[in-house]
C-alpha cells in the first residue's frame, strides 16, 4: 500500500490537501479524507486475509 499526498490551492488561494491510497491488489485509487478511513481499510483487509477471502474494494 502507498498513501499518496499532493496539495494545491482552490480558486481563492486556500490550500487543499489530497490523499489517495493505492494498493497492489486493486488498481483503483481510494480517496482518503481522514485517518479513520485508512484504519477501516486496513481492518477490512485483515479480516479478509484471515478468512482467506478476496479483499473487498472500498470504492
Amino acid at each position: 500500500m502507498v498513501l499518496h499526498y499532493c496539495s494545491d490551492e482552490d480558486e481563492h488561494g486556500i490550500p487543499r490537501h489530497r490523499f489517495t491510497l493505492l494498493t497492489g491488489d486493486d488498481p483503483t485509487p481510494v480517496p482518503i479524507t481522514n485517518v479513520g478511513q485508512i484504519h477501516e481499510d486496513l481492518a477490512r483487509r485483515a479480516v479478509a486475509l484471515t478468512a482467506g477471502t478476496e479483499v473487498p474494494s472500498a470504492v
